[in-house]
């Protein structure tokens, strides 16, 4: 969808896991990107989404939580207080990125 796009609609993007995603359509993403996954998923591969990033470029960006599987922010019961934290630190990079590519400026 967002290859197809163009950056007419959208202006940044989040995508956290990165499932079902056509590497070759990367090429043709015209907006930012930020995927948030954990290292330990076994649905998205960590070298895929890299591979993935680097084709868009510009400042589209992979941030991968060591430790974690697929699903690990939606969890509404954490198996550990480390997963938690993880969990609400990946919210903050989101909310951050957003902020400083939409708006220029990152929120305190």
């Amino acid at each position: 969808m967002l290859a197809d796009d163009q950056a007419l609609t959208f202006g940044a993007a989040v995508s956290f896991y990165g499932t079902r995603m056509d590497a070759s359509a990367a090429a043709n993403m015209k907006i930012l990107v930020l995927f948030i996954l954990g290292d330990e998923d076994p649905l998205c591969p960590v070298t895929g989404l890299e591979g993935i990033q680097k084709t868009i470029g510009r400042d589209s960006r992979v941030v991968i939580f060591k430790g974690r599987g697929h699903g690990f922010t939606v969890t509404h019961r954490p198996r550990s207080p480390e997963e938690d934290k993880d969990a609400e630190e990946a919210f903050v990079v989101m909310r951050n990125w957003l902020s400083e590519g939409l708006l220029g400026h990152q929120l305190k």
